[in-house]
């Protein structure tokens, strides 16, 4: 730019270079360059004229000129003004620039604001009962950047029809953000899912938590999703009402002129709604909603839009979006969107919503194979997925007007009267996609991609856990003391001569093993036990627990109590000594005598006069990471048909104790011939000679340890992943080790899996998984204060919080109410003679007047333990033995909202608890009506009411929802709202549904 322009701010003309080095310092080139734009160009000077001397600008008008300072002649101390436009003055905050971003600081900072202009305003958008969009607006301080940023919201479920009024609260989970292309930045749309604020379960239709669950599992596939949605463009009716007409017919009710011109149509009559389909695209891709195209479609008025591709969950987040704009797009055109299958009677195309999908086995060569077999695995469950696929959907799949008859399925290739289409291009290079074109225009895309990711990774997982079952994979290595030539090519040698293959094989030393923590990960739960965890952390088995006593003639529990039990860094802290030093004690003593193995990795041993976990993991750890030592490892593999991993571990490579190895085993080779193989000492408990994996599950976590394997790479890895197993769960979890809930109580995971074959173990793993399902996103399953008695045993499961350890039987458990309930709860009260469960007030200064309770010794008293609860309980009830008393449960008053229970005390022992033998609590509304609440009179039970329980949740308590007849031993477990009861630990025995009501019935108790 070498022309010249005058500076409004001096008066001069200058060039662009040199306007820039006057204000590069000051402001930036982007401003620069704007003001640059507004200066005038400079006139041609006159030849004879002297010019006019023009006064130079201060010091304080360089660096910043006034936007309405203008040069003057003749006035040299006088700060030039410019003519037309202002110098690049400092700009002012932009909008964008206002706006802050990140976590929102909530009501406590928005009351804190002099004025909420520079606030962010975000509309959350949700699927009701009926799978309609809804939607409302917050204002927030600040422009979220990730959806951990947005606060759960709330809303009236019971206008959506997916709560109670009486209990009404749901929340709004925020699982995706998106522009408000209505309002402009700054402004979002959050897409959220709906949850019960009473138990933190997903609400009613809320399918995309099922449906997430699902792509969680199957991530490894890799689905990608593209949905075609087909709508109908409709004349407004009544409010409220369906639309009946489409927009693309007559004004007088007749109908158009057939449909063929109007597909992908131009021109007037011909493309009617395009400003609709138009503006909703624009705007959708403002938002950020992954739309890749529209089209006008069959039938006059009728559009579709494609949005994709999608991977995994977004697919229903960023449909559910682009519904949601289209219906606000029509709110300002005059008419209405349509998403119903058939929405003209007659020879017009119905609105379809087919799904082209595929996984990562499709997409890569050989694919073409993998879409025939989800094709044929489809056609098996067709019925199933039809169901899934939208209402009305029969009277558009008629086999006519580009469908398959609903009853039917088929596939084929580029056939859109298929239920299947595989595209022309998918056949010819041998992989591709699939397109399903039975699902209807208002399907709910969560229930669609759902089952299709399910159905189709069952098909192929099934391959897969087949194929992780058929082959053991193990990790081998020579421990430090035994790291010898010699040595080294004995177990290859035997390794070789048993039939296994050996992947890899390599030394690892110690500055590595040292450096990246190897052997601390190999033997993370061994280490655990040792250094970070107390033993009152840990679970012990009870038939551990007896094989203790049996052993050192005491009680578990009673050296717990008596305080005699530490780890192995506090036992060494005990007995004076150093971590070494209680290691060679620990080293000494002998299993069976001095020593006792509670499970895998999990050892006590009594050292001196006190017991210690896990004594020797200081001492071996030593000996891993000492200078100059390493170990010498072999990756094998062998057939599972040809060798067990019981005969692996207990023949080839010999028990723990190389002494009492068998014949021909490992350990007991290298046991026999130390010597010429060149040890210093011969092997023993400790320093056996050769490591092994206990189970396929454990080699795996090994092998990803030592050798930096990669689960989805490898067979078994690939099992695990399509038993649906989350690959977080088995790295950040499992392949430490944990206590999981299995079989009736906690055990070591790799305790359970120890000695399995790989297809026994994947098989258990899934099954584990499985049994630790949270079952509520909201808090942790715990269970706790359950007493056996001689007249009735309680168990109170408790979701959300922690049972802390009673010293005596008794117990406040309450739940969250509203303020209109305040006082409500339950009370549990045990002791030698009497249980009694009951309706009772929160904790309060009432409450303490009755607080000593008769513990579990007579004459023993305790003070009252008070444990908050919040969401749901669990309440078995059940009897010990015979010749007991049974605690009478008695309900039902006038209306369901009425119900009564009866406590009843046996041997007349109340002594010190305030409260008669037999005592009545009324329950109406869930309100509570009881001398430990208001003190209204109780009511009298009815008679025909004695001995059945009916409960139902209700705003914080209980009403009418289950029946159960509880008879002497029956055990009912009430699961809450939604799930069944159980009788006796089985799910539906004994139990009969009552038609009028829909109740469950305990018609014959087990006895």
């Amino acid at each position: 730019m070498s022309d010249k322009r005058v500076d409004p701010a001096t008066g001069e003309a200058v060039t662009y270079n040199e306007l820039v080095a006057t204000y590069k310092k000051t402001y930036k080139r982007r401003e620069i360059e704007e003001y640059w734009e507004a200066c005038k160009p400079a006139r041609a000077k006159k030849s004879k004229a002297a010019p006019a001397k023009e006064s130079k600008p201060s010091a304080k008008a360089k660096s910043k000129p006034d936007p309405k300072a203008k040069a003057k002649d003749g006035k040299k101390d006088e700060k030039p003004k410019p003519k037309a436009k202002a110098a690049p003055t400092k700009p002012e905050t932009k909008t964008d620039d206002k706006v802050r971003t990140g976590k929102d600081g909530g009501a406590s900072a928005l009351a804190k604001l002099r004025s909420f202009s520079g606030c962010v305003l975000a509309e959350y958008v949700w699927l009701d009962a009926d799978g309609v969009t809804r939607s409302k607006t917050m204002t927030m301080t600040a422009r979220p950047l990730k959806v951990t940023d947005l606060k759960v919201w709330n809303y009236d479920g019971s206008s959506t029809g997916q709560a109670d009024g009486h209990n009404s609260e749901v929340l709004l989970k925020p699982r995706a953000i998106f522009n408000d292309p209505f309002r402009g930045y700054p402004n979002v749309m959050v897409l959220a899912d709906a949850w019960n604020a009473w138990d933190d379960q997903p609400a009613k239709n809320n399918t995309r938590a099922p449906c997430a669950e699902i792509m969680d599992r199957y991530r490894s596939l890799d689905p990608w999703f593209g949905i075609e949605q087909e709508y109908t463009l409709m004349k407004p009716g009544k409010v409220g009402l369906k639309p009946t007409v489409p927009l693309g017919f007559n004004a007088d009710g007749s109908e158009p002129a057939p449909q063929g011109p109007y597909y992908t149509g131009a021109g007037f009559n011909v493309a009617i709604g395009r400003p609709v389909a138009d503006e909703h695209y624009k705007l959708c891709m403002e938002a950020g909603v992954k739309i890749s195209g529209i089209n006008a479609e069959v039938m006059p008025g009728q559009w579709e839009f494609q949005i994709g591709p999608c991977r995994g969950i977004e697919m229903g987040d960023h449909l559910t979006m682009a519904r949601y704009i289209m219906l606000r797009v029509t709110e300002k055109h005059d008419c209405v969107c349509s998403f119903e299958p058939k929405p003209a009677k007659g020879d017009w195309n119905g609105a379809g919503c087919h799904t082209n999908f595929s996984v990562t086995p499709m997409r890569v060569a050989g694919g073409y194979d993998t879409i025939i077999k989800v094709c044929e695995a489809f056609g098996k469950v067709a019925k199933e997925h039809i169901a899934e696929y939208g209402e009305d959907n029969d009277k558009r799949l008629t086999g006519k007007h580009e469908t398959c008859d609903i009853n039917t399925f088929k596939y084929g290739v580029a056939n859109r009267g298929a239920s299947i289409r595989i595209p022309r291009d998918a056949e010819k290079s041998g992989r591709g996609y699939m397109e399903d074109r039975r699902p209807a225009a208002n399907c709910d895309p969560y229930r669609v991609t759902n089952i299709i990711m399910r159905t189709t990774g069952e098909c192929l997982s099934a391959e897969t856990i087949e194929a992780g079952g058929k082959t053991h994979t193990a990790f081998v290595f020579v421990k430090p003391h035994a790291v010898y030539e010699k040595v080294k090519t004995m177990v290859k040698e035997k390794l070789t001569a048993e039939g296994m293959t050996i992947k890899s094989e390599g030394q690892i030393k110690s500055t590595i093993i040292d450096k990246k923590k190897l052997i601390d990960t190999h033997y993370g739960a061994i280490a655990a036990k040792a250094v970070t965890l107390k033993p009152k952390d840990l679970t012990v088995q009870e038939k551990s627990q007896e094989e203790f006593e049996k052993q050192f003639g005491v009680k578990w529990s009673k050296v717990m109590e008596d305080g005699l039990v530490f780890n192995a860094m506090d036992g060494a802290k005990k007995l004076g000594i150093t971590a070494d030093e209680l290691g060679k004690k620990y080293d000494a003593l002998k299993k069976g005598e001095g020593i006792i193995k509670f499970g895998g990795g999990f050892y006590c041993g009594k050292v001196d006069d006190i017991y210690v976990i896990n004594g020797f993991y200081m001492n071996m750890r030593s000996k891993f990471t000492a200078p100059g030592t390493s170990i010498y490892y072999y990756e094998v593999e062998w057939p599972a048909e040809k060798m067990s991993w019981a005969d692996f571990r207990g023949k080839l490579l010999g028990p723990t104790d190389p002494a009492s190895a068998p014949e021909g085993s490992l350990r007991q080779m290298i046991y026999s011939k130390w010597s010429e193989l060149g040890l210093p000492a011969r092997p023993d408990t400790g320093d056996n000679g050769v490591h092994a994996s206990a189970s396929p599950f454990e080699a795996l976590a090994e092998r990803c340890n030592w050798l930096r394997a990669s689960i989805s790479k490898d067979a078994f890895g690939k099992g695990l992943l399509a038993s649906g197993i989350p690959l977080p769960m088995l790295t950040k979890e499992w392949f430490n080790d944990p206590q999981v809930d299995f079989e009736g109580g906690k055990k070591s995971l790799f305790d359970l899996l120890e000695d399995l074959d790989a297809a026994a173990c994947l098989k258990k793993c899934k099954d584990i998984a499985a049994a630790n399902k949270k079952r509520s996103r909201g808090g942790q399953q715990v269970s706790g204060c359950g007493c056996a008695l001689d007249g009735l045993e309680f168990t109170v499961i408790v979701v959300g919080t922690r049972l802390e350890q009673m010293p005596v039987r008794a117990a406040l458990i309450h739940e969250r109410t509203p303020s209109s309930h305040p006082k409500s709860g339950f009370r549990l009260q045990v002791h030698q003679h009497r249980a009694v469960l009951h309706r009772a007030a929160r904790p309060s200064s009432h409450m303490d007047k009755v607080a000593p309770v008769l513990g579990g010794l007579a004459g023993l008293w305790a003070a009252y333990k008070i444990i908050p609860v919040m969401y749901r309980w669990e309440l078995i009830p059940g009897v010990a033995s015979e010749d007991c008393h049974e605690l009478v449960i008695g309900v039902v008053g006038s209306s369901e909202d009425d119900a009564w229970t009866a406590d009843r005390a046996v041997d007349g022992a109340t002594s010190g608890l305030g409260v008669g033998l037999i005592n009545y609590h009324h329950y109406s509304n869930g309100i509570v009506y009881s001398q430990f609440d208001n003190g209204d009179p109780v009511r009298e039970i009815p008679e025909a009411s004695r001995g059945k329980m009916l409960l139902r949740q209700r705003r914080g308590g209980w009403k009418l929802q289950s029946e159960m007849e509880l008879g002497r031993g029956a055990r009912v477990r009430l699961h809450g709202l939604q799930a069944k009861p159980e009788l006796n630990g089985k799910e539906g025995t004994c139990l009969e549904r009552k038609a009028d009501t829909g109740r469950w019935l305990v018609a014959s108790p087990v006895v």
